[in-house]
């Protein structure tokens, strides 16, 4: 039975599968990269940065002080970078990363906005300076 997909944990604060050659190894194989985690748990989607926590468990609960703000200058690049491609937000330029890279991100939502959202991920391409 031939491999057709190879599910990863891949995200912009997790590219092992960019940094070990296991992404252009599929890609040669045509094996589908699916990422999951692709928002980190809600971390690229800005939801815990700059008091902007707007709902699901308290960021003390989820990840520390510390892992907020070592992450944060990636969350404010991507919110930079989604001003500039059109008013995108940080979700959905960080799930568009994924799939410039080839793969195919499997994030999870929680209502229909949610959903509307990352839908908003689909149908345009991060620049190759971006």
């Amino acid at each position: 039975v031939p491999l057709v997909s190879n599910q990863v944990k891949f995200s912009l604060l997790d590219r092992k599968v960019l940094q070990s050659g296991l992404l252009d190894t599929c890609r040669e194989l045509g094996v589908t990269v699916l990422a999951y985690e692709p928002l980190e748990g809600g971390l690229l989607t800005g939801k815990y940065h700059n008091g902007q926590h707007i709902y699901g468990p308290s960021p003390t609960t989820m990840f520390s002080e510390e892992q907020l703000v070592e992450r944060r200058p990636i969350v404010n690049l991507c919110r930079l970078i989604g001003t500039f491609d059109g008013g995108k937000t940080t979700a959905q330029v960080a799930l568009n990363y994924l799939m410039c890279k080839g793969a195919v991100p499997i994030p999870g939502c929680k209502n229909v906005a949610q959903a509307r959202e990352l839908l908003g991920s689909c149908g345009w391409r991060l620049s190759e300076t971006d």
